[in-house]
């Protein structure tokens, strides 16, 4: 929970903030798309919670770059899911922040050769559908398998993901 507080008068409201964990590792984004089993999934948990829905917080897209096919069209499958869970959700401008997958990727160029592909999709949904947020990766670190970020790097990720959250709030 966060307390709120107003300078005049003097006043402060505790707001209490759910995150629902959905997360599943190693999963490609047609899992997520409509009609995809952790799509289904996630839009069945969320509606189960009493309140509002204030974003989704997004990382994924590993698996989508180990070939072109998948990265190539990394833009226009996201761009869908993200409309389409609004529309289920009943929130057409529902927030949405995603991370870039983590540039130490190119040191894993053999298993992961589209890792760039899937962070200009990225930016080019952004760019394209509104509310839609990008959290960069830069100088962050992996834990030894150029694949998955290390703890302090997971620290700093999820401060940006909260700056680039309560930013988009702050606009509102």
């Amino acid at each position: 929970s966060v307390a709120v507080c107003s300078n005049s008068p003097p006043k402060c409201v505790r707001v209490l903030s759910l995150i629902i964990p959905l997360a599943v590792g190693g999963t490609p984004l047609s899992l997520w798309e409509p009609k995809g089993i952790l799509y289904e999934r996630a839009v069945s948990i969320t509606k189960s919670v009493n309140g509002t829905i204030d974003g989704i917080l997004w990382h994924q897209g590993e698996s989508d770059a180990v070939n072109t096919t998948l990265s190539s069209s990394y833009a226009s499958r996201f761009s869908r899911m993200i409309k389409e869970i609004r529309i289920d959700l009943n929130n057409e401008s529902l927030p949405v922040v995603a991370g870039e997958l983590g540039r130490f990727l190119c040191d894993n160029e053999t298993r992961f050769p589209n890792h760039e592909d899937i962070n200009s999709a990225l930016y080019q949904v952004a760019h394209e559908v509104s509310n839609v947020y990008i959290v960069s990766s830069e100088g962050l670190s992996h834990k030894g398998d150029t694949l998955h970020f290390d703890t302090q790097s997971l620290r700093e990720f999820g401060r940006r993901y909260a700056a680039a959250y309560q930013s988009q709030r702050s606009n509102l």
